[in-house]
């Protein structure tokens, strides 16, 4: 089986249509090259269209452009190239293969997509074809014996629920773990299933000795028992020293335990030297799975993870009950503040912890807010979060230099034909926001001198022009910032 189901667009062949001679090409990158970083070109797509070479190129040509600019000047043009242009490179010459690869096999996710769908198992078991466990190992086998599996960096594992599909449960079994040939990992991320029974933490730490360097780890849907949990991640803090970033996304609805979790914090060992995290992402996590997981892992560090230099904490919009002392364990370091979400229907007469939360934010210079809606649709039942925050919120938060608002790229109610929203709404939005942001500079927060939007490219008919309309006050003070996001 090819390795191609890995990543299945590499089986397409790479658009090389473009117009475009390779000698002036590349002398135009031997001119610019000094003023590349400095002229702000740091995306991927910066030079997409310069490294999009026609499809009637000569290896005469190519041999003499190889030439034209050092090697090293070369691969700095690949880092920045898009996914398709890459996959043009890796047809130019030979040198230019392992930078180029590189890039495209730095991301997988695995099993491929297909195999993730139950109708692809049943289309395969009633045709007759190999054994889905048989199909999949002999993926594991190719990648173990091509160089692209060096070449992974950033993995995602995707593990099924047995009841879904018991053709994929054989996934979450130690045996297969130690079969994945992926070493020298700098981000990891599981995706469902039980990986923290006893019986199979050997095999999952044997696969995670293999990279040393290994700097995130992204858990989501995790459905294994807090001790087990608990456990895994007291080992991993112990085994892990160098590991700064740690991501918990939902769990599954937890089993009672069978004994107090007081005697269970009693059994694991002391850390000398545990990983010290610095980042650490909270994400659609309620009342239950805090107290039952998250809390148990902060608030005894000396068994688990050293909080002390903590700089980013993500969350979600609005802070809950068991965010206070979430805030009391990880707030005093922290420098930024991420609300992932800030699209939550909020009602009126709901009463939200600010002050319990906030005041433990001492050190926050930057609020980060995801998903802002301009039209949040408020009448006699329903809040604006925007404004909740910036009124009960953002005046507790006295050393806050950097305000970042994000917005939604496609509202519910958005239709190919039509904006996303109206002039009008922007304009009210931007009335409203703009007015009480000026008001926090001048009294509870002098030390705010940025206030960025990130304005999704989808959003057609927004200009930064016109957006700097909406917000008169604070562009007219010169602290205001818009950037198109993707």
């Amino acid at each position: 089986m090819s390795t191609a189901l890995l990543c299945p667009t590499l089986d397409r062949s790479p658009d090389l249509t473009r117009t475009g001679d390779v000698d002036s090409v590349l002398q135009r990158f031997s001119a610019d090259q000094p003023n590349l970083r400095a002229a702000g070109h740091q995306g991927p797509t910066a030079y997409t269209e310069t490294l999009s070479f026609s499809s009637r190129m000569t290896s005469s040509t190519i041999s003499r452009a190889d030439h034209s600019l050092p090697q090293e000047t070369i691969e700095q043009i690949i880092d920045i190239a898009d996914f398709e242009t890459l996959k043009a490179c890796t047809l130019v010459h030979h040198d230019w293969l392992p930078r180029a690869r590189n890039h495209l096999f730095s991301e997988l996710s695995f099993p491929p997509v297909a195999f993730r769908r139950r109708e692809t198992v049943e289309a395969m078991r009633r045709s007759g074809g190999p054994d889905f466990r048989e199909a999949i190992h002999s993926v594991v086998m190719d990648m173990a014996h091509s160089p692209a599996s060096s070449a992974v960096r950033h993995l995602k594992l995707h593990f099924p629920k047995t009841d879904s599909c018991l053709d994929l449960a054989f996934m979450q079994t130690s045996s297969f773990i130690s079969q994945l040939p992926f070493k020298n990992l700098s981000t990891l991320e599981f995706v469902g299933g039980d990986l923290f029974r006893d019986d199979g933490q050997d095999a999952l730490f044997s696969f995670l000795k293999e990279s040393p360097a290994l700097a995130e780890l992204r858990l989501i849907d995790n459905h294994s028992r807090p001790p087990e949990f608990l456990q895994f991640c007291s080992r991993l803090a112990s085994t892990q020293p160098q590991l700064r970033s740690m991501h918990l996304t939902r769990f599954a609805e937890p089993d009672v335990c069978d004994r107090p979790l007081a005697l269970f914090y009693d059994s694991l060992p002391l850390l000398h030297n545990p990983a010290s995290l610095q980042i650490l992402t909270l994400a659609e996590i309620d009342n239950l799975d805090a107290g039952s997981f998250v809390v148990p892992l902060l608030e005894t560090p000396n068994r688990f993870f050293d909080l002390t230099r903590l700089q980013v904490l993500e969350t979600t919009f609005p802070p809950l009950s068991y965010d206070e002392q979430i805030f009391r364990i990880c707030g005093p370091s922290v420098a930024k503040l991420v609300f992932r979400t800030m699209d939550n229907i909020l009602m009126r007469g709901e009463s939200f912890p600010f002050e319990e939360c906030f005041r433990h934010l001492c050190k926050l210079v930057h609020l980060e807010l995801h998903l802002v809606e301009p039209d949040q649709h408020v009448t006699a039942e329903r809040q604006d979060n925007m404004m909740l925050l910036l009124e009960h919120g953002v005046p507790l938060l006295r050393q806050l230099e950097q305000l970042t608002i994000g917005f939604v790229e496609a509202p519910w109610r958005f239709r190919d034909s039509s904006p996303p929203y109206t002039s009008a709404e922007w304009a009210l939005f931007g009335e409203r926001v703009d007015f009480k942001l000026d008001q926090l500079r001048r009294t509870s927060n002098p030390s705010l001198k940025r206030i960025t939007l990130d304005i999704p490219c989808s959003w057609k008919n927004v200009t930064e022009e016109r957006i700097r309309k909406y917000f008169p006050k604070t562009n007219g003070r010169g602290v205001l910032e818009v950037f198109r996001t993707r």
